[in-house]
């Protein structure tokens, strides 16, 4: 990847971040998208911030003309918002509107950021890329990104394209950082109480404890990523993850990471399912959706694909 002209979106998120950095490392020229005013994620020379919305398509061809690769990671995924006219915006839309612009650019590989929250629950048996994917989820969020998938898939037989799937992605140095976006404060205090401060705290204490959730240290998903860009063949799709592990298990090896106290609590999980039965015809908070979707889901992946195929290694865990 040294010395390429690369266009990212989403280059200031959480995954983001790190990726722009590890580019800025290898000498590579970034242009990131954004739409804020001010964006200064890193003072580099070998950084362009280029203000704009994700759906104007002619300053978008402009400004992919040169480049080498394109990695689309902008995602919207605010977990207290009912409505979805912002989920489609971005995650469909703009995919859409993406994809439009790299018809001819002349762009050696896209990667396209999905997630492994589009898959089934895997049972306690690891699995693949081939492994049965949802088709409808209560939750925007993951809705969106089944349905941008299906415009990916579509786009990946004229376009270079690869695909990767992130597990639960874990910034090691950064645990804060995994706080879903737009989080509350009553929420936060939630995270922090009873999730104990881990990424995905709050929802590992509902539901069976043993049932196996697999994470990815973001560091180890960004080399992924780079490699998948390099190395990966058009139209292949990777699933990027980390360690697979019981629930409890992986409450206790995060809290010892950070040295935060674990409450020895678990939230029924029949509260919940009242609430969403009683409460038919009335919305309800989109987190108890995502809870009530995942607390008896079991996430056990494998990436021998990507570690064949394009090198991927998981240098990271929790001990």
């Amino acid at each position: 990847m040294q010395y390429k002209n690369i266009f990212v979106t989403g280059g200031t998120g959480r995954i983001g971040r790190h990726l722009i950095k590890r580019l800025v490392s290898e000498g590579c020229q970034v242009k990131i998208l954004t739409r804020r005013d001010s964006c200064q994620l890193i003072e580099d020379d070998h950084i362009q911030f280029v203000k704009g919305d994700i759906l104007n398509q002619d300053l978008i061809k402009q400004e992919i003309r040169g480049c080498d690769y394109l990695f689309h990671l902008a995602v919207y995924q605010n977990i207290n918002d009912r409505k979805k006219d912002e989920f489609v915006r971005v995650n469909l839309e703009g995919t859409k509107s993406i994809l439009n612009c790299s018809m001819n650019s002349g762009l050696k590989k896209i990667v396209y950021v999905s997630t492994a929250m589009v898959f089934e629950s895997t049972g306690n048996i690891q699995r693949d890329e081939n492994w049965v994917q949802k088709t409808f989820s209560e939750n925007n969020y993951i809705q969106t990104k089944i349905e941008a998938l299906e415009i990916v898939r579509q786009a990946k037989k004229i376009i270079p394209i690869v695909i990767v799937y992130p597990s639960e992605v874990i910034d090691f140095n950064d645990f804060s950082s995994s706080l879903p976006v737009g989080v509350k404060k009553w929420q936060k205090s939630l995270w922090k109480i009873l999730g104990g401060s881990i990424p995905g705290g709050l929802r590992a204490r509902v539901g069976n404890k043993n049932r196996i959730i697999n994470y990815v240290a973001v560091q180890d998903l960004v080399e992924g990523m780079i490699q998948a860009a390099e190395q990966g063949s058009a139209g292949e799709e990777y699933l990027l993850c980390g360690e697979n592990i019981k629930i409890v298990d992986y409450l206790v090896k995060a809290s010892k990471r950070i040295n935060s106290r674990l409450w020895p609590i678990r939230i029924p999980l029949f509260p919940l399912k009242a609430v969403s039965l009683l409460g038919r015809g009335i919305p309800l908070s989109p987190i108890i959706k995502l809870i009530l979707e995942h607390c008896e889901m079991n996430a056990c992946f494998s990436s021998e694909k990507a570690k064949k195929y394009i090198g991927y290694n998981q240098t990271l865990r929790l001990k």
